[in-house]
């Protein structure tokens, strides 16, 4: 896509929203005003933007042109923005979201997550789709997987393929979602994830469920509250959608916002 520069940072200020929240910016100033830059990375970063990111980049929704960059094409740890593939490749392949399936050993236990799993525990796959997208349940997403794929391994496979039909060339994924202590190849990009969360967007079920705030899910018919991890669904114009933190990582996240007719996508 082109490389857009917008000639007024202020005439766009969920920009500069994005950039202060998402990127924890320390100085944000004025871009230069009438450049029209190529695809490489150097020439979409201006040293006058000062972030604390390693690789950061904000694209436009509907056109996919970058609007802004920093080592975009810099592969990382994704951590759990890596769940927004495995959750778009189970939407695609389930027919029934209501559903209800039994956690296997294999997807039991807490592995990081808020709460834990037993073995044969009840719950729907909208249930675990939710769990995986709202509170980031890591055991969640294998248990979709298991089911899509009968495992997790042809399940990944089925992800990578999904990430190159996407365009996230770069991109390997190793697991469902992002845990790296044993997956040093499980890497992806700044603009990669941006192809893929723009892809996911596009869904309706996807996108709902990423801008839910709060929700209860079932377990064994045993209700449970949950509440997003990611908490810029408190300031207006976001709408979504996927966080990640691991050692490795750090600090990750994936937005979609919308104010008016500009619609943007920010990792």
């Amino acid at each position: 896509p082109s490389v857009l520069i917008y000639k007024n940072l202020k005439a766009y200020p969920i920009v500069v929203y994005l950039l202060i929240f998402l990127l924890l910016f320390s100085v944000l100033f004025f871009l230069n005003p009438d450049k029209v830059y190529g695809d490489s990375d150097d020439a979409l970063y201006d040293d006058e933007i000062d972030i604390v990111a390693e690789s950061a980049v904000i694209v436009d929704y509907e056109t996919g042109d970058i609007l802004w960059g920093k080592s975009s094409s810099k592969l990382m740890y994704p951590a759990s923005t890596t769940k927004m593939l495995s959750s778009i490749v189970a939407i695609e392949n389930i027919d029934n979201f209501e559903e209800i399936i039994k956690i296997s050993k294999n997807a039991s236990g807490r592995n990081h997550s808020a709460f834990r799993f037993r073995t044969g525990d009840k719950i729907s796959l909208l249930d675990l789709l939710k769990a995986a997208l709202i509170i980031s349940h890591n055991n969640a997403s294998i248990a979709l997987a298991e089911y899509v794929s009968g495992n997790v391994e042809d399940f990944v496979k089925l992800m990578n393929i999904k990430a190159k039909e996407i365009g996230a060339k770069k991109s390997f994924f190793q697991n469902t979602n992002g845990l790296d202590d044993n997956f040093p190849h499980h890497k992806s990009t700044a603009i990669d994830l941006a192809k893929i969360a723009s892809y996911c967007m596009k869904n309706k079920l996807f996108s709902e469920i990423v801008n839910t705030g709060e929700d209860t899910i079932k377990i064994n018919d045993k209700e449970i509250e949950i509440t997003n991890t990611n908490k810029l669904l408190n300031y207006d114009y976001i709408k979504g959608i996927k966080t990640g933190y691991t050692i490795n990582a750090g600090f990750c996240r994936a937005v979609y916002s919308e104010k008016e007719n500009l619609k943007l996508i920010t990792v």
